[in-house]
């Protein structure tokens, strides 16, 4: 038996496994022999061994802290002189140690070197992998996925497959039967997928685009490279709009027109559309609430109303597109709670100058019988409302800390709509 063989023996017979491991995190985090470690939780039977290794006493090892220098220079005076400590650690856990310094030197040319491949295999994607190598806080959560090489390397094949099979130009292809043709799966490029987000990535980064955080935003970014999540449980409400079809009056919308008949128009037909727009007049009104809507055209069928069902959805923003493209002023109304106020600040910001807030001043907020309390974390988001016409609800908001409904001033809004 050599000496180290002697030395591992020895140290595995006692309990000084705790402190080896403690040594080894120690070397990995240091990249040398240095620092110390506490002996606070060690075991009664523990520190006894080391102390008695040491020749030390246990009170004096227990409250001190055990540099690893004084451990290592201890060998000298015992038969395992010439061994270094790095050596015993190594033959001890049977691998090399290695420190993190190392790890993560090793890790970046690893990197780089699969980053070379895939540009050579797919140059189609070297705009994309440029991106990555840069790693924004975006690409953070795809670098563990590089750990396990050939299952990355089989996504970014099915990924330049996807980038170079995209639907033609002005044609629609839903993603499940993408997700199908090009990976055999039709759920493959799902959003809660390795393969759905690494998609939705690469989507972005060829558009230069941020990526986006919510599932409209995806859908929009999806539907310009001709890919449609889901064209019928995706709608919009409206009533009383007249749209055109290869250069004419739709017959379904004119029909609807003439019979004051609401509508949930899905996104499947409004992608097919040439125009929305309302007949002898300028202004849509525009609400959050399904209810609200329907409560309004009891007493004024005619009014020309969109419902946005809470939640804007594609098919909602495409017929509201529509209607700003006309010159159309949008009035819009939403509930007096963060995610309300939220919203019509993104409607502004989305249509700047054809945008009038609806019942959502200061005062109709008071009239709005607020009663429900909001949270820290939903009064939170009062911080990212930047429109100044909004600025006197948010600190009304923020000083009484209630959310206010539509529902309280539909007889108000009616009035509105007669005049």
């Amino acid at each position: 038996m050599d000496k180290v063989e002697e030395a591992v023996t020895y140290f595995r017979s006692e309990p000084f496994h705790r402190l080896f491991l403690d040594f080894r995190k120690k070397y990995e985090s240091l990249g040398r022999i240095g620092g110390s470690v506490s002996m606070k939780k060690y075991k009664e039977e523990e520190v006894e061994a080391i102390a008695g290794f040491l020749g030390k006493g246990t009170e004096e090892v227990e409250r001190r802290r055990l540099q690893l220098s004084d451990f290592e220079e201890r060998l000298l005076d015992t038969k395992f002189e010439g061994l270094s400590l790095v050596n015993i650690l190594e033959s001890y856990f049977g691998e090399s140690i290695v420190s993190k310094a190392e790890q993560a030197a090793k890790e970046e040319i690893r990197i780089e070197q699969l980053f070379l491949t895939i540009k050579q295999n797919h140059p189609s994607l070297s705009f994309w992998v440029d991106v990555l190598r840069e790693k924004p806080p975006t690409t953070y959560s795809f670098y563990p996925w590089m750990q396990e090489e050939r299952e990355f390397l089989s996504l970014i094949e099915k990924l330049d497959l996807a980038y170079n099979n995209l639907p033609s130009e002005n044609k629609w292809e839903r993603l499940p039967l993408f997700s199908q043709r090009i990976a055999q799966d039709p759920h493959a490029f799902d959003i809660g997928k390795k393969l759905g987000r690494l998609w939705i990535h690469l989507l972005s980064v060829e558009s230069s685009v941020a990526v986006p955080k919510t599932s409209v935003g995806v859908t929009e970014l999806l539907e310009e490279y001709g890919l449609l999540r889901d064209d019928l449980m995706n709608f919009v409400t409206c009533a009383n709009l007249l749209a055109e079809y290869n250069g004419s009056v739709h017959p379904v919308w004119q029909e609807a027109f003439h019979m004051n008949l609401v509508r949930n128009v899905t996104l499947r037909e409004v992608i097919t559309l040439d125009r929305i727009y309302t007949e002898g007049g300028s202004r849509v009104f525009v609400v959050e609430n399904s209810g609200v809507c329907s409560m309004l055209l009891d007493e004024v069928p005619s009014a020309p109303l969109v419902s946005t069902q809470g939640q804007v959805k594609l098919a909602a923003w495409k017929l509201l597109d529509f209607l700003a493209a006309e010159g159309t002023t949008l009035y819009y109304a939403g509930d007096f709670d963060p995610e309300g106020l939220r919203m019509a600040d993104i409607m502004m910001n989305r249509y700047p100058g054809q945008v009038v807030l609806w019942r959502m001043a200061t005062n109709d907020y008071k009239d709005s019988g607020a009663e429900v309390e909001l949270s820290e974390t939903r009064l939170k988001k009062l911080d990212s409302i930047k429109a100044p016409e909004l600025a006197g609800v948010v600190k009304e908001m923020r000083k009484i800390e209630k959310a206010g409904y539509q529902e309280s001033l539909v007889e108000t809004m009616i009035e509105d709509l007669k005049q």
